[in-house]
């Protein structure tokens, strides 16, 4: 982010200061440095569809395998500081900070394999658990920011020839974990029921350096019909 921002289009080396342009300040009239990067990026709400099997071992008890797919995007705001003196009188320490968007987005293939208990006896709405181990694959899609007008994207700092193997260990990721999930089975007819599940997994996400195992949360439905 630092490249691309200060280097390639701020200005560095001579070139021309596109940044102060999208500010709307003379060259030089700002600055960028780790303080301004994005502290917290934040996963924004998608749609997960998938496919999804039982197989019966009693009428309450099943073996489940699930495969889901989902794009994710995350948003977040960083700050460049303008440093053009303020007109009039100003406060000791003031800055004038201005905070710009910026955006990433992934892909997740993630599997289920594990064990679902239906609880109750009524004939058609009864409560279920379930749960496993967890397998996810996820690739890097995107990362992008905005200056006003600016557009920047980051992808382009790891596609260059001297960046294959970072590419292969931190934009790619095969993570595993845990997930479990509770819900209520409608049993419609003969063939057809209908769960409706809350279905939080704790796994790591191998993208970039370092990652940790972090709770995701999913909710939604599900459909079966019974060979």
């Amino acid at each position: 982010m630092y490249r691309r921002i200060v280097v390639e289009l701020g200005g560095g080396s001579g070139q021309t200061d596109y940044v102060a342009q999208a500010l709307g300040v003379n060259q030089g009239e700002w600055a960028f440095d780790e303080t301004d990067m994005p502290l917290k990026m934040r996963y924004n709400p998608v749609i997960m569809v998938g496919i999804n099997f039982n197989y019966a071992v009693t009428k309450k008890d099943f073996f489940l395998l699930d495969v889901n797919a989902s794009k994710l995007t995350l948003s977040g705001n960083f700050s460049i500081v303008i440093t053009t003196p303020p007109l009039g009188p100003q406060q000791p320490g003031y800055q004038n900070i201005q905070a710009f968007g910026i955006t990433g987005g992934e892909q997740r293939l993630i599997f289920h394999a594990g064990y679902r208990r239906i609880l109750g006896e009524d004939e058609i709405f009864n409560l279920f658990i379930e749960g496993g181990p967890s397998f996810n694959m996820t690739k890097y899609l995107r990362n992008q920011a905005a200056i006003n007008s600016l557009h920047i994207d980051l992808s382009a700092y790891y596609n260059q020839p001297y960046y294959p193997t970072y590419r292969a260990r931190y934009l790619n990721g095969i993570g595993m974990g845990a997930f479990a999930g509770l819900g209520l089975n409608i049993d419609a007819n003969e063939n057809w029921s209908i769960q409706l599940l809350y279905s939080p997994s704790y796994e790591k996400i191998n993208l970039g350096e370092a990652p940790k195992l972090k709770l995701q949360h999913s909710a939604g439905m599900r459909a079966f019909y019974t060979l």
